[in-house]
């Protein structure tokens, strides 16, 4: 009899700074492998602003000749950019998710590599962290800490109604 596994492969990223007593820093973004294009490094100054769109889109950035949307998850509610006086120096950590509509790059914090993890652990996201993980529809326990996972097609949608 074959043996069925669940288990798929993640890449796990630090979505939030760590900051001390914040519970956003104990939590993860797992975005499915197959998703993934690259992981690249960009300075802030290499995205151009596009005025109007969506809260959470900072523009678009010229990678190997094609224009990519960038997004900052953490931006999503509007209400961090605001607040943070951006230097145009700083480097970005970009994971390239790709689907047959495109690629779009998400600013994440830290890479945490690549993990496995059974979807039957999974649970729906709970209310408390829809609003920090806007386009994720699952949560599974990591002891003391959450991980959240990225449908990346409800990102893609995003992008299109933005």
């Amino acid at each position: 009899m074959p043996i069925v596994t669940t288990e798929v492969d993640y890449f796990r990223a630090q979505l939030y700074p760590p900051r001390e007593h914040q519970p956003l820093a104990k939590t993860k973004l797992l975005v499915p492998l197959q998703d993934i294009a690259e992981v690249v490094t960009i300075q802030r100054q290499d995205i151009c602003p596009i005025p109007g769109v969506a809260p959470g889109i900072l523009g678009v950035a010229n990678q190997r000749g094609q224009l990519i949307w960038i997004m900052d998850l953490c931006e999503i509610r509007g209400d961090e950019a605001a607040s943070k006086r951006l230097n145009p120096q700083e480097k970005l950590t970009i994971m390239l998710l790709q689907q047959a509509q495109g690629q779009v790059g998400c600013v994440v914090a830290q890479l945490q590599g690549i993990v496995s993890l059974d979807l039957q652990q999974g649970q729906k996201i709970e209310a408390q962290w829809q609003t920090f993980y806007p386009f994720c529809d699952r949560q599974l326990s990591e002891g003391e800490d959450w991980a959240f996972l990225l449908d990346i097609m409800q990102l893609f949608e995003y992008l299109q109604m933005g």
